[in-house]
């Protein structure tokens, strides 16, 4: 998990715990744009139930 947190040190993301901080995958997505090197485009995630009801 150190070098996770080594990786993502610059977006100021730390993970304490692989399965709850992984569970949305929006961390996955940033170690995922860190590793590979280049930009993953995707919509904005909704973090509020109001607004991923609004989504849907």
């Amino acid at each position: 998990m150190e070098w996770i947190n080594t990786t993502l040190l610059p977006e100021h993301i730390v993970v304490r715990s692989l399965e709850e901080d992984m569970f949305d995958g929006l961390i996955l997505h940033h170690l995922f744009q860190k590793l590979a090197s280049l930009k993953l485009e995707v919509e904005e995630i909704s973090l509020t139930s109001a607004s991923q009801r609004h989504k849907l």
